[in-house]
């Protein structure tokens, strides 16, 4: 059994998922479900992330997507809670806003020893690309509990000029995306 549990260094099933999901999705995020998670470990934290997530929700839902917030501004659900429902709405992509704590500003989606999120990669690449920032991977409960597509955006200073080059980010990814015969695909792969 100990043997099962290590990684290997061939492709597995998430690199066919990815280039399937990549082949699908969409010129534009038109009728994609995007949900904005402005973290809230914190009051501060949860006040300096809600205004940018609105900001983010308006600027992508301007764009045609259907925007979920995971949660309103007085509340503050846990981060598990937070992406079990992100499950739960079959979201296509979540994009969590956070201040950095112990990490330097970065654009992380989810990596393990056994396992990596390559769509998640790829979309931390377009944002943090607008953004000037680096990116790597993290096992932290919203990017490891969810089953769509997830990033997480840590900056000091999150204001108007960032949170449109997340945006940026974001609809870079549908529009240099490789053309596919469908086009439209549904939830992301992890």
């Amino acid at each position: 059994m100990a043997q099962m549990a290590l990684p290997t260094s061939t492709h597995g099933r998430e690199v066919v998922r990815y280039h399937q999901w990549l082949r699908d999705l969409p010129a534009t995020n038109a009728g994609q479900r995007i949900y904005i998670d402005p973290f809230c470990r914190d009051s501060e934290e949860a006040s300096a992330t809600w205004g940018p997530g609105v900001l983010l929700s308006t600027i992508i839902q301007a764009n045609g997507a259907v925007i979920y917030l995971s949660r309103s501004v007085d509340t503050a659900p846990p981060e598990r809670v937070r992406a079990l429902r992100a499950n739960r709405l079959g979201v296509d992509i979540v994009v969590s806003l956070c201040l950095p704590r112990d990490e330097a500003s970065g654009v992380f989606y989810f990596a393990s020893n056994l396992s990596t999120s390559t769509a998640g990669k790829a979309l931390a690449e377009h944002i943090s690309g607008v953004l000037g920032i680096r990116h790597g991977g993290r096992a932290i409960p919203i990017l490891k509990n969810t089953r769509s597509t997830a990033v997480v955006v840590a900056l000091p200073h999150l204001d108007e000029a960032s949170t449109t080059a997340i945006a940026q980010g974001i609809m870079n990814l549908f529009s240099e995306r490789e053309p596919g015969p469908t086009g439209g695909g549904r939830q992301a792969p992890v």
